[in-house]
């Protein structure tokens, strides 16, 4: 007789190099539409003033925080039982606080990509989880390191201005991509406002992303549809509602957001 095979989460992180990319929105969005449709998502943010969390306006009754699950010498067992707490329904988070600017110099002091996968293995062995998703700071080199250890896909968005196409393509050089074997790289392009570059924009991606990486770096390089900069994406944030719980019946920012969220949930470029 055979053994029920284990399940385990799939780890999705987002890494930029700078602010202002989309980021926190893209997250937000794809944790809520992962969560209407049935899927058990952890979301964590690693940055101190935890900006994908506010989306939710995400408050904590628990005593510990994702610092205390990388650092504490408790058991992490009862450390992630006083950190996880429900957002909404299918949604779970771990909260962060002032204590994580400290935890970028621990990982240089350490010289180490591996801390964080050790110490959030226990996350991997709740088996009611099926997405774990992570928000990573920008300036953060080692966290980052850490994070892209852990993770089995990395969501990079970006715009269609040269620097944010090239910060990209230098992060995925900076996190040696020929290290991660199976590592799979979602480029989101977003922040598209005019209907001409609307249509530009996949195209010109495309083209730069052909001419700039090598062949074994397309391998691991997908695109998804783009997300148009709407006022509804920014009106929801103000009431802390992603735009994918928005009510409203045309929304091209909801739409955008479910489509980039079911083309990573099927892992493919369509």
């Amino acid at each position: 007789m055979k053994s029920k095979e284990t399940k385990h989460p799939r780890i999705i992180a987002a890494l930029t190099n700078k602010g202002g990319t989309g980021k926190s929105v893209i997250i937000t969005g794809l944790a809520s539409a992962w969560a209407m449709k049935g899927l058990n998502v952890c979301l964590i943010d690693l940055d101190k003033q935890g900006d994908s969390l506010q989306w939710f306006e995400c408050t904590s009754n628990k005593e510990k925080t994702i610092y205390d699950l990388l650092l504490s010498n408790e058991l992490p067992e009862i450390v992630l039982a006083n950190a996880m707490d429900t957002t909404r329904k299918n949604l779970f988070h771990i909260m962060p606080d002032s204590r994580m600017d400290s935890y970028e110099g621990f990982l240089a002091l350490l010289n180490t990509d591996t801390h964080l996968s050790e110490k959030l293995k226990i996350l991997e062995k709740l088996d009611f989880l099926d997405i774990i998703l992570i928000d990573c700071p920008a300036a953060t080199k080692f966290v980052k390191n850490n994070v892209a250890r852990y993770a089995h896909e990395i969501i990079i968005p970006t715009s269609l201005s040269s620097q944010d196409i090239n910060g990209g393509i230098t992060l995925m050089n900076s996190l040696n991509i020929e290290l991660y074997k199976n590592m799979i790289y979602w480029i989101v392009p977003n922040k598209i406002r005019s209907t001409t570059q609307h249509k530009d924009t996949l195209t010109d991606l495309y083209k730069w992303y052909n001419e700039i990486l090598s062949d074994t770096q397309r391998k691991h390089v997908k695109i998804t549809p783009l997300i148009r900069n709407t006022q509804d994406i920014e009106f929801s944030g103000k009431y802390h509602k992603t735009v994918v719980e928005s009510k409203k019946f045309y929304n091209p920012g909801k739409t955008d957001i479910k489509n980039v969220a079911e083309m990573i949930l099927n892992g493919r470029n369509d």
